[in-house]
């Protein structure tokens, strides 16, 4: 079984995979990442997430993806990764909680942050998947 986890910094995305996913491999982008990067760094960082996804899915495990993944074109990569692999379904949960919830983590890890307008716009930039861009299930938590 394949399952992308996606979501805003925060959302909940890891407590949400020990909880659901304990036996999957996981494969998370911040693992593949340091503090201060450059623009290069990152989309390596990327690249090396997806190589990863693709290796555990070649090795027939099941897996796990956290990413935040909110834009739809970020996602085609890891789609199009798994699907070199053979046709397996990928089914995917978005964790999106509200404002005030998404604020009190953030400051709870220490994130300081002047607005909830910012935090507002961060979730409503997000792509909701549909069935079309690959996915076999969807499934929106509103945590």
């Amino acid at each position: 079984m394949i399952a992308f986890v996606i979501g805003p910094s925060c959302a909940g995305k890891s407590t949400f995979i020990k909880e659901n996913f304990p036996e999957f491999k996981k494969i998370d982008l911040y693992d593949f990442q340091t503090d201060n990067m450059s623009v290069e760094e990152v989309w390596q960082s990327y690249l090396e997430c997806r190589d990863a996804l693709k290796e555990a899915v070649s090795d027939n495990e099941n897996v796990v993806l956290e990413h935040t993944l909110l834009k739809r074109h970020r996602r085609d990569m890891y789609i199009e990764a798994v699907k070199e692999v053979g046709d397996f379904p990928i089914d995917i949960y978005v964790i999106l909680p509200d404002v005030n919830t998404l604020l009190e983590r953030r400051r709870a890890r220490g994130i300081k942050l002047n607005s909830s307008r910012f935090l507002q716009e961060e979730i409503d930039m997000c792509d909701i998947p549909i069935k079309e861009d690959g996915f076999n299930k969807i499934v929106i938590i509103n945590n």
